[in-house]
């Protein structure tokens, strides 16, 4: 945090993704009350940091609109594994830009969206989305939209495993002594990232996407902060090794302790059964649109 706001450690890009049945959503309902700020998440008052940073993004669009009523805020998530903080965020601006008639455009939700989660930029974009911050400035854009994405499929594998803080991940790895480094060269990350992507070249942004992790979890790891832990880095060996055999697939983790495959659907079905070989629980995910209000 700086002067109490989120800043972006650097650009980003990533997909908005959601079960391939739809189940897994964050739904949002806000109205307006008399005064304050009534906030649940699944039926409990929201607390802890994140819940000091959702009710950040409630006071700033309440200022955009200069109104002087409450909001209450009633938030649950349906099958959310991890991400919920990303998907809540983008769920809330959205909401709230739709109850008090704002007319934000995506890049003025994302800016706001950040105080509730930094990466709240892909579920309000939705697809395969990029987004970067100049001088306290967001730019946020879609790079491929979920219709052009329907060759990629998923799967979400968690393990019942403690995880780290965002923001203590976060803190750690800007101390990184190579992070200035990747700060520098994330731009043109992106930029393959766009060319591979114009081309539908899935697998080849499979494999960046892979590529990025892998270097970002070798710092995570080298400042102490382990997030693959040894039974998600069997998997991520598994996914290596079936690549060698001819099966493209390809691993992703954020911060949490789950393990993104992802591949495209001629794999589909050989990476599915290798995953149950493994014995894991699954969740079947695909691409997903941008966060919408419902009237």
């Amino acid at each position: 945090m700086v002067d109490g706001r989120r800043v972006s450690l650097h650009g980003h890009a990533s997909f908005a993704v959601t079960s391939a049945d739809n189940s897994m959503r964050t739904e949002t309902k806000v109205s307006r009350i008399g005064s304050g700020i009534d906030f649940t998440v699944n039926g409990r008052p929201i607390d802890g940091a994140r819940g000091s940073g959702m009710k950040r993004i409630v006071e700033e669009m309440l200022s955009k609109a200069n109104v002087a009523s409450g909001v209450k805020v009633e938030s649950n998530n349906y099958n959310t594994i991890t991400g919920s903080s990303d998907s809540g965020a983008a769920a809330l601006v959205v909401a709230l830009n739709s109850l008090l008639e704002l007319d934000l455009d995506e890049n003025e939700l994302c800016e706001v969206g950040r105080f509730g989660s930094e990466t709240a930029y892909r579920s309000v974009v939705g697809g395969l989305s990029r987004y970067s911050v100049d001088n306290g400035v967001v730019q946020a854009s879609r790079i491929k939209d979920a219709a052009g994405l329907l060759e990629i499929v998923g799967y979400g594998v968690p393990f019942s495993i403690p995880r780290h803080s965002a923001d203590e991940i976060h803190m750690r790895v800007a101390r990184h002594p190579e992070y200035d480094r990747r700060m520098r060269v994330v731009g043109e990350r992106i930029r393959m990232l766009e060319e591979r992507a114009a081309k539908n070249d899935f697998t080849g942004i499979l494999e960046l996407m892979e590529a990025d992790a892998r270097e970002v979890h070798k710092m995570f790891d080298e400042t102490g902060v382990q997030v693959i832990k040894p039974p998600m880095k069997r998997l991520c060996a598994t996914v290596e090794a079936m690549r060698k055999q001819g099966v493209k697939c390809y691993w992703n983790v954020a911060g949490g302790s789950q393990v993104y495959v992802f591949t495209v659907k001629r794999y589909a079905d050989a990476v599915e059964s290798r995953i149950e070989d493994l014995g894991c629980k699954f969740t079947q995910l695909k691409i997903a649109g941008p966060a919408f209000a419902k009237h």
